[in-house]
Order: C-alpha cells, then structure tokens, then sequence
C-alpha cells in the first residue's frame, strides 16, 4: 500500500465525510485530469454494502467526463494541509485548467 494511503473502514470517517467537502477527482478518454468539489453526497448502504451516492449537475465538465471518458471517480477527502484546495477545485472550471496543478494537487496512481 502507498505510504501516503491508509485503509479505513467504510463509516470510519462517515462524520467527518458528511461535513466536509470532498475533492472527487476524474478523467477523460483522452487522460485529462479533473478534480471538482463534492458538496452533494451521501453514505450508506444499499442491501447491507457500504455506498457512496454522489451528485453531479449535467452541466458540469466531471459530468462531461464520466459519460464521455473513464466512468469511474476517486473520492478524496482533503487534509488540513490540503483543505486549500477546494477553493480552487470548486472556483474554476476544468474545461480550461489545470485545476491539480493550479490547486497544488499530488496525484498518486492506483
């Protein structure tokens, strides 16, 4: 597992997931990056597996790139030392930024 990564049980942080906003990062078919701020979500479970339900408007370019590109999403939940970036990852569109870059992101494969 990647030192930066910990394994945590799915309501571990359910509190704290449910207050702060989240940075749900995605990616086109062409392998641009986007990372957007989570407001809309929720966590449960749906015939006794955990779930995350998240919301995203049609509007938004990570909705673009969900059905368009790679459907999948990673959820990640900033750090204080991070927490600064939902600033940008909720201010500006990934249409035409680099918004990991502008936001001072690390992204970690797998």
């Amino acid at each position: 597992m990647n030192e930066n990564r910990k394994k945590i049980t799915p309501y571990e942080y359910m509190e704290y997931f449910m207050t702060e906003t989240a940075n749900l990062v995605s990616m086109g078919g062409d392998g641009k990056i986007n990372v957007m701020a989570l407001l809309w979500k929720t966590i449960g479970q749906l015939w006794m597996i955990p779930t995350i339900t998240v919301a995203i408007a049609p509007s938004r370019y990570t909705f673009e790139l969900l059905t368009k590109g790679v459907p999948e999403f990673t959820l990640n939940i900033p750090s204080p030392k991070t927490a600064s970036s939902i600033s940008v990852t909720g201010s500006l569109s990934g249409r035409d930024t680099d918004k990991v870059e502008r936001a001072g992101l690390e992204l970690i494969e797998g």
